[in-house]
């Protein structure tokens, strides 16, 4: 059996898992200020250090490979504030997840198949980032009973706003795909036919 990262219900597309595009540990280098980040967790830790003014610590967050040692080395930052990184971490999401779709095409197509729909990353293990709950956990499509503050889906949202209005073109082909598989499929449906 497969493992579920991706799925929509009502108006929401739920998301979790590294091999999911939608997350932060998705490996898909992009640019910012002339500086290659190879997945959105490493841009975060990277911020986070510079805030921080932790020279060290972002070199080291710019060497490391793996998204897991991203996340620990931003949780080792010198000087770390809480409360300034509440204030700053939003904005340095909304820049990572802009960037790194606005520079892949086929990540952005990805964002766009969403349709109209909210983000939502299902992490059980995330109550900052994620809404608290697994993927599989069937409270996930009641908002009201959410753990965590689902930043990540939020900034997406944001993302996706922005990227639309710069690639109107490329968001109605994918709504027109989106328009046509759903008369084929109710074609399909129709009872009685036998075929």
């Amino acid at each position: 059996m497969s493992k579920v990262v991706m799925k929509t219900v009502g108006p929401h597309t739920f998301f979790y898992d590294k091999s999911c595009e939608l997350s932060n540990w998705f490996m898909r280098d992009f640019v910012v200020k002339d500086i290659k980040f190879n997945c959105n967790e490493q841009f975060m830790m990277y911020c986070k250090a510079k805030i921080f003014k932790d020279e060290v610590k972002a070199a080291q967050i710019l060497a490391a490979t793996w998204p897991g040692d991203h996340k620990r080395l931003g949780r080792e930052v010198a000087g770390y504030v809480e409360e300034v990184w509440v204030q700053r971490r939003n904005g340095i999401m909304d820049h990572g997840t802009f960037h790194k779709f606005d520079q892949n095409k086929d990540l952005r197509r990805v964002m766009f198949q969403s349709l109209d729909t909210k983000f939502v990353e299902a992490a059980a293990n995330d109550k900052i980032w994620g809404i608290g709950l697994g993927i599989t956990d069937s409270r996930i499509t009641d908002p009201s009973k959410w753990n965590g503050l689902n930043l990540l889906g939020e900034s997406l949202d944001r993302s996706k706003a922005r990227l639309i209005e710069k690639y109107p073109e490329e968001y109605a082909e994918v709504v027109a795909e989106a328009k046509a598989l759903a008369a084929k499929a109710a074609r399909e449906e129709q009872p009685g036919l036998g075929f």
